[in-house]
């Protein structure tokens, strides 16, 4: 569900550096089907992570998911989005564009390009638009937490959720992290069911 396949594909494709961490079942596919510009690292602690994500021109988030955290930690970090643009990835980023079907969520400079076929060529489509310059971001635009995101936040305060745990990264960007599986209730609270159906 990660489609991790996708981000090999376009990377490999157009001849993008690529890392991908972690690791699973899928390894051994997914190195079959990498060019020299993918590198696999492997598990890796929070301070390794911490310091990709601020080293990387952009997190590539080709699944689809209810909620994702790893856009949120790429965000606190500073970086950009690429994502495939179904599921929960509309409450806790600043689309670049409309998400069909869907009222728009937020106002103020975009956080994350989107592509809505999960498709080789749609992400290195999106890839090669983000290359070009079209989204433009600053580090501090990204830290911005989505208005969607900082209600499911309040909702789950009044739901006495425990939600955030008290393990920054250095200089504090990792504020909105590890968030726990209750908080999954408390977006659907505040974003309403027509957002996790």
């Amino acid at each position: 569900y990660k489609r991790v396949d996708l981000a090999v594909a376009a990377c490999a494709r157009l001849g993008v550096p690529l890392k991908v961490v972690g690791d699973g079942p899928e390894g051994a596919r997914l190195r079959a089907g990498a060019g020299p510009t993918v590198e696999f690292l492997g598990r890796r602690s929070d301070a390794e992570i911490a310091d990709l994500y601020r080293g990387c021109r952009a997190f590539l988030f080709p699944g689809e998911e209810d909620f994702g955290i790893t856009p949120l930690e790429a965000q606190a970090c500073g970086r950009p989005v690429i994502a495939f643009g179904r599921g929960g990835i509309a409450d806790t980023v600043v689309p670049d564009r409309p998400v069909p079907g869907l009222p728009p969520l937020h106002d103020g400079p975009p956080t994350a390009m989107l592509f809505f076929e999960q498709t080789v060529d749609a992400l290195a489509e999106a890839i090669r638009r983000f290359e070009g310059g079209a989204l433009d971001t600053r580090p501090a635009d990204l830290r911005r937490p989505s208005p969607v995101l900082l209600d499911a936040v309040r909702a789950a305060a009044a739901l006495k959720l425990r939600v955030v745990r008290a393990d920054p990264f250095e200089r504090g960007e990792r504020a909105l992290l590890n968030l726990g599986h209750t908080f999954g209730h408390a977006l659907e609270t505040a974003a309403g069911p027509r957002r996790l159906a």
